[in-house]
């Protein structure tokens, strides 16, 4: 729903789970713009208000802390790839999302 919202409201095409680096399968990219967004669930990506950095994820394994430094992680090598990159989680995944989002990409 948010990359729709976002391509109605920019006029830009969103493509799903792109590709980049040869490394990094990206959930949203607006090529024209070079642009990913990045769409994190707050369970699979451990958010904050859900877990405590020592947490472990009970289906994945992995320890919260280090969930967090990866994602921040792939975030720094794709800006310092040429890339900007938006992170929206799953319950910011708003229309004023979208809009914002759009307004960058306009």
């Amino acid at each position: 729903m948010l990359f729709r919202s976002v391509e109605r409201l920019s006029g830009l095409t969103v493509a799903r789970e792109v590709q980049l680096c040869g490394r990094f399968l990206v959930d949203g990219f607006v090529a024209e713009k070079r642009v990913v967004i990045e769409y994190h669930g707050s369970f699979w990506h451990m958010h904050e208000s859900l877990f405590k950095p020592d947490d472990v994820n009970r289906v994945t394994g992995w320890k919260a802390s280090s969930k967090w430094a990866e994602d921040q992680g792939r975030v720094k090598y794709l800006q310092a790839a040429g890339y900007a990159v938006f992170v929206v989680w799953d319950f910011e995944a708003t229309e004023e999302m979208a809009q914002q989002i759009a307004k960058e990409l306009i």
